[in-house]
C-alpha cells in the first residue's frame, strides 16, 4: 500500500484524506494575518497549513515587468517568521508546510525539520532544485499543473535518484480561478495508474463542490486556498475560501468520507429493523386445516419479513400441517410435522 507520513498523520488509501489549507501569500506581509490564518485552519480542522517561500529576485527576471515584480516583492514571506509560524502551528496542533522556490528556502525548511515539501506546479521542471530538496528524504507532494506525463515522470525519476520514494501526486489545473468544467478530475485516475503513487487534488475552483467531488473520486490529499478576506491585496484572495467556507468544506469532506464504508456487501445493522418491514415472508394464501399437505397454491409472499423467506419454500412444500393455519398467517417451521 502506498503510504507517506506528514507530521503526525499517516496518509494512505485506507485513511481519511489529508487536508491542506493553502495560506500561500495571503498573509499580505502581516504577521498577524499569518497567525490568524493558522488559527482559522486549525478551527476548520485542516490537517496542515502551507505557506510559500520565495524571493522576487530569484523567482523573476527583471524583464518580467515592474508590476509583477513589485506585487511579488510585497508578499515575500520573511525567513525570520518561520520559527514563530512553526511554533504557532505546534501550539495549535496543526502541521506546518511550505512550498520552497529556491535553494535557500529548501535549506531553511530543512533546518527546521519540515515534515514534507509541497512542490509547486510551476517548479516541476526545476529538476536541480527538486533534486536538492529530495536529498532530505522528506515526502514530496508534487503538484502537476501545466505538465504532461513525460514531465511528471522526469520529476519522479529525480526524486527517486536521491533514494526518495515518498511521493504524492496532486492533480492540478494552473488557472486562477479554474472553471469547474476544466477541473478534469478523471486525471487523478490517470496519475494513479501511470505512477502508482498516492493521488490528490490541488483545487483552484471557486467554492468547494469540486473539492468534495475529488475526495469522492479517491483524492487522498486536498489543497485549497484559505483567506481571511477576499478583498485583500494578494492575487490568491479572490478564489480562496473564507474561514467559515473552509470549515464547511472540511465538514463536507468528512461527511462524504463517512459514507464510503468498506467493500463488504452485507446487511448492515441499521437496515435490520427496516428489513423486517420491507422484506416479505411466506404466509398462508387460504385457511389450511390441520393434517393438510402443503402445495404451492397455499402459499403467498407478503410483508413483513419476520418469517420464512421465499427461497425456503421447497422445504415447506409436501409437508403436513400439525395445526390449523389461518389465512394470511405468517408461516413458521413449527406448524409442520
Amino acid at each position: 500500500m502506498n503510504s507517506i507520513r506528514i507530521g503526525n498523520r499517516r496518509v494512505n488509501d485506507s485513511e481519511k484524506s489529508f487536508i491542506i489549507a493553502e495560506a500561500g501569500s495571503n498573509h499580505d506581509l502581516e504577521k498577524k494575518n499569518a497567525y490568524e490564518l493558522i488559527d482559522a485552519a486549525t478551527e476548520a480542522k485542516a490537517d496542515a497549513i502551507k505557506f510559500q517561500m520565495f524571493k522576487a529576485d530569484t523567482l523573476y527576471s527583471k524583464y518580467i515587468g515592474k508590476d509583477i515584480y513589485d506585487k511579488t516583492k510585497n508578499v515575500e514571506l520573511p525567513y525570520d517568521w518561520i520559527p514563530d509560524l512553526i511554533s504557532r502551528c505546534k501550539s495549535k496542533k496543526i502541521t506546518f508546510l511550505a512550498t520552497p522556490f529556491d535553494i535557500q528556502s529548501v535549506d531553511i525548511l530543512n533546518k527546521h525539520n519540515i515534515s514534507a515539501f509541497k512542490w509547486a506546479s510551476g517548479e516541476i521542471d526545476n529538476l536541480e532544485l527538486l533534486s536538492h530538496a529530495s536529498k532530505a528524504l522528506k515526502p514530496i507532494i508534487l503538484s502537476t499543473g501545466m505538465s504532461n506525463l513525460t514531465e511528471i515522470e522526469s520529476a519522479i525519476k529525480v526524486i527517486n535518484n536521491e533514494k526518495n520514494n515518498q511521493i504524492a501526486l496532486l492533480h492540478c489545473i494552473s488557472n486562477y480561478p479554474t472553471k469547474s468544467r476544466d477541473a478534469n478530475l478523471r486525471n487523478m485516475e490517470t496519475l494513479r495508474h501511470a505512477f502508482n503513487f498516492l493521488v490528490g487534488f490541488s483545487d483552484h475552483t471557486e467554492g468547494f463542490l469540486v473539492t468534495i467531488a475529488a475526495v469522492s473520486m479517491g483524492a487522498k490529499i486536498i489543497e485549497k486556498h484559505l483567506t481571511l478576506d477576499k478583498n485583500l491585496n494578494s492575487p490568491d484572495h479572490p478564489f480562496s475560501l473564507k474561514p467559515d467556507e473552509f470549515r464547511r468544506m472540511v465538514e463536507g469532506i468528512r461527511e462524504v468520507e463517512s459514507s464510503f464504508g468498506d467493500n463488504k456487501k452485507d446487511i448492515i445493522e441499521s437496515e435490520i429493523p427496516v428489513s423486517k418491514i420491507a422484506r416479505k415472508s411466506l404466509v398462508a394464501s387460504q385457511k389450511i386445516p390441520k393434517g393438510t399437505k402443503i402445495t404451492r397454491s397455499m402459499m403467498a409472499y407478503k410483508r413483513p419479513g419476520t418469517g420464512i423467506q421465499f427461497n425456503h419454500l421447497p422445504f415447506i412444500l409436501g409437508r403436513c400441517t400439525n395445526r390449523k393455519i389461518e389465512y394470511d398467517e405468517i408461516i413458521s417451521l413449527d406448524m409442520f410435522n
